[in-house]
């Protein structure tokens, strides 16, 4: 069941990046996931924040606490939206809005489908861990071509 909610999030940030890109043409470089990734290139402990810290405490403080409190006084959808713009808001990353907005309101669906947070927390990390481990694999990549040019040049260099 937990690969059908981590489907459902991936869903939501996928749709969302098209909308951003087809709707708004927004590149889909996010400030917040680069100088996520700077902190976790200049120490790579730093990556237990995303992966395991950031959901946990983002899902008590934006599903338990402020959507469950809103959803006693209004409907699902309201109490969603305002909890996960609020969400939104805390990344400082206003161009992608839309995601942020859209992974809230599958985080708080999960929450009062399961009326568990830990449901809502899990995939988040899965969420966050999959942006992580993506990006780290693309600056790998990057490394690689870069070290094959400079092994190609040294050998251009040295006549081999």
């Amino acid at each position: 069941m937990v690969d059908l909610w981590f489907f459902l999030a991936f869903l939501a940030q996928y749709i969302s990046s098209i909308i951003n890109v087809t709707v708004f043409d927004i590149e889909q470089s996010s400030e917040n996931t680069a100088l996520i990734m700077d902190y976790i290139d200049n120490n790579i402990w730093f990556i237990i924040l995303p992966i395991l810290f950031a959901p946990l405490l983002e899902e008590i403080i934006f599903r338990k606490i402020i959507f469950g409190q809103l959803y006693k006084k209004m409907n699902f959808f309201l109490a969603a939206v305002i909890s996960s713009s609020l969400f939104s808001v805390l990344h400082l990353d206003f161009t992608f809005t839309l995601t942020y907005i859209a992974m809230g309101l599958v985080f708080a669906y999960l929450y009062v489908k399961t009326k568990r947070i830990l449901v809502p927390i899990l995939v988040h990390m899965a969420m966050n861990t999959t942006v992580v481990l993506l990006q780290l694999t693309v600056d790998l990549e990057d490394l690689e071509k870069q070290l094959q040019e400079y092994q190609n040049a040294a050998m251009i260099l040295i006549g081999g």
